[in-house]
């Protein structure tokens, strides 16, 4: 903790060196934000996470299109908002989160190394709008961005488990709402393939093996 204060500290000085319009003011701004989020995550304090967003909101200002830097600070300022969304479930914070990965997502066509997370990023938004609000779109778009995600992670990817295992709970959602049963099975595929990725001692084996008995119970 007394790392993360020294560092808030620096960050802050830094940043009054920076005035606006200043060339590096939107990435000190953005070191800030992070910062502070990270206090927030340790602490608990509403009030680091509100000067988070801001900062994250004045850097995304900083760098209007086309700014080689925009999509970071719009997939910064997403983050944010929804860790504000699941702590006071204001729908404003879910919204803006989805219009800010959006753009973010246009701004990394593929080959982006970053479109990926992008593509991830824009899927749990949607997905958490349609559990809020049951809007069948967000589901599909949902999948659909799981589903390019996963084909930009081919094996031997680092990431390709944790892109399996979304795509897997998406498919389970969507096959308990419609009942379809190719739903299911691609699904279970998906756990499954999750699982060979994840050879014993490996930490996160325990929760794949959970989550496809899980779906083969289902």
């Amino acid at each position: 903790m007394e790392d993360v204060e020294e560092s808030i500290r620096c960050h802050q000085e830094a940043l009054e060196l920076f005035p606006a319009l200043h060339l590096y003011r939107s990435r000190s701004l953005n070191h800030l934000a992070s910062g502070l989020l990270t206090r927030f995550e340790q602490r608990g304090d509403f009030e680091d996470l509100e000067v988070s967003i801001q900062c994250y909101q004045e850097a995304l200002d900083l760098e209007p299109a086309p700014h080689p830097n925009r999509s970071i600070s719009l997939n910064n300022l997403a983050n944010a908002l929804t860790k504000r969304f699941g702590q006071k479930k204001n729908f404003e914070d879910l919204e803006e989160s989805i219009q800010c990965n959006q753009e973010a997502l246009e701004l990394r066509p593929a080959p982006h190394l970053d479109r990926p997370g992008s593509l991830n990023n824009l899927a749990n938004a949607l997905l958490k709008r349609f559990e809020q609000k049951g809007d069948f779109q967000d589901l599909e778009k949902s999948l659909q961005c799981y589903q390019e995600a996963l084909m930009l992670r081919p094996a031997p990817h680092p990431d390709r488990s944790s892109s399996l295992n979304n795509l897997a709970n998406a498919l389970s959602t969507h096959f308990e709402q419609k009942g379809d049963f190719e739903d299911l099975e691609e699904s279970i595929q998906c756990h499954r393939e999750a699982l060979e990725l994840f050879f014993a001692p490996h930490p996160n084996r325990s929760d794949s093996l959970n989550n496809l008995a899980l779906v083969l119970s289902t």
